[in-house]
């Protein structure tokens, strides 16, 4: 293998997010690109460098670089710690995980406002469809329909229209179609409309003939 199909082959894989979230965590570009160094030479969780390499691989003095290391130190999204090796011998070593934890974290936010944002949402589809407002007890269902069984919205979507469908207007009936579902394994929104076009093949035709197609232009048809 060729020395360039060698180095295409074994990338150094970074996860998409740290590009997103870098400079929320206060992190400048020139940070960021040190705290790549560190990682590309981890063993684990720990980073050992050459100062004087690394400082020649980024192009830098060696006082420029410790300022960075410096600011990542302050940051807390590296650690410098010691290992005792033995014989009063020691060897320190930098901790990169905080940085990948404080990532984790904004992620998990982030999916959490998410989630609320769609789930507002949704609270006020549902009390539209069911022509009334909902009780805290079915606040809490919905809620947990999203966060703790993390059921796809359009999923509960089409969960609520079959209790309206049903005529039971109620989300305990509601969760009993979710739970029937999740057994099944139906979480896709086309495996469900399968799944009901099976079950029900009449209540499906109604369904797929009040689908709205875009209209075609008499022309398109004449020419």
């Amino acid at each position: 293998m060729r020395n360039r199909d060698l180095v295409l082959s074994v990338p150094l894989v970074l996860p998409k997010s740290w590009l997103s979230y870098y400079h929320r965590l206060g992190l400048s570009s020139e940070a960021m690109m040190l705290y790549i160094h560190l990682y590309a030479h981890r063993e684990g969780e720990r980073s050992r460098v050459d100062i004087a390499k690394l400082a020649r691989d980024m192009g830098i003095k060696s006082i420029d670089l410790f300022a960075r290391i410096q600011e990542l130190l302050d940051l807390e999204v590296i650690l410098l710690k010691t290992e005792e090796l033995g014989d009063g011998r020691q060897s320190d070593y930098y901790d990169i995980s905080p940085f990948v934890d404080k990532v984790i974290a904004l992620e998990e936010e982030d999916q959490a406002k998410l989630v609320e944002d769609k789930g507002q949402s949704l609270l006020r589809e549902i009390e539209q469809e069911i022509r009334h407002s909902l009780s805290a007890k079915d606040i809490e269902l919905v809620n947990d329909w999203l966060k703790v069984n993390k059921y796809p919205v359009e999923m509960v979507r089409l969960a609520v229209k079959e209790t309206i469908i049903n005529q039971a207007n109620s989300l305990t009936y509601t969760d009993r179609i979710l739970l029937n579902w999740e057994e099944k394994g139906l979480y896709r929104p086309e495996d469900i409309k399968r799944h009901l076009s099976i079950k029900n093949p009449v209540q499906s035709a109604e369904l797929e003939s009040k689908k709205e197609y875009p209209k075609v232009p008499l022309t398109k048809w004449l020419s």
